[in-house]
């Protein structure tokens, strides 16, 4: 309805032109006034048949242009739409085969590289991880034996010489096998002692005792640690 409505008011447009404005229109004015006499309505009837049929086909051929021009723009866009898709598919066909296409040589080589280094790196730890728990497990040994002698050997001093040159060889070790600083920390600073006395046992030894049990679950919960 609208094409129809802009198609009318063209032709209007146009036979207004040729009435009120065109070059015969002018001369039939002129003619009129050089012979002081007007022109029979029967040659109007024929001029306004004529200026209505050129009205039409001034205003279908308008309107014929900007179809052909609807037509091409339409054209040009589904051409270009058409490229686009082209170009979408283009591109997700080279991510395609850029996530499925098989290594080459030289990328395979690469990746064989890292896996291997990868692999040696999870076995030199694990290898440094045994050496550590086997370390500590003599310390452990040495600690228990300390433990021992604080109950057997109470007509001797208590062993607080040899407990604490024990304490600072594990903690130097701690700090030299790779472990991070916690361990040796937590190794220094153990929880307290549970509340334990021995009868017979002399408060030197009992508490030396003690001291070392502490140190002791330290040690032993860093081996257990180091296991997993």
């Amino acid at each position: 309805m609208r094409e129809v409505s802009e198609f009318l008011w063209a032709v209007v447009g146009y036979w207004q032109v040729y009435i009120t404005g065109g070059l015969v229109t002018a001369l039939i004015i002129a003619i009129e006034h050089r012979r002081n006499k007007t022109v029979h309505w029967s040659i109007y009837r024929r001029l306004l048949a004529a200026f209505l049929f050129l009205a039409v086909f001034l205003a279908w051929r308008e309107q014929y242009r900007k179809g052909q021009e609807a037509l091409a723009a339409r054209s040009s866009a589904e051409g270009s739409l058409e490229e686009a898709r082209k170009e979408v598919e283009r591109l997700k066909a080279e991510r395609e085969n850029l996530f499925h296409r098989p290594p080459s040589p030289s990328e395979a080589e690469g990746g064989l590289r890292n896996k291997v280094a990868t692999l040696q790196r999870e076995l030199d730890d694990r290898e440094r991880r045994r050496a550590v728990r086997e370390q500590l497990a003599r310390f452990l040994d040495e600690g228990n034996s300390l433990m021992r002698r604080c109950l057997t050997n109470t007509q001797h001093p208590a062993p607080q010489k040899d407990a604490n040159a024990w304490a600072a060889r594990v903690v130097s070790y701690l700090g030299q096998s790779g472990l991070d600083a916690s361990y040796a920390s937590r190794f220094k600073n153990p929880p307290p002692p549970l509340p334990i006395s021995h009868d017979k046992v002399p408060p030197e030894h009992d508490g030396l005792w003690r001291g070392l049990s502490s140190h002791i679950a330290v040690l032993t919960d860093i081996i257990r640690e180091l296991q997993r």
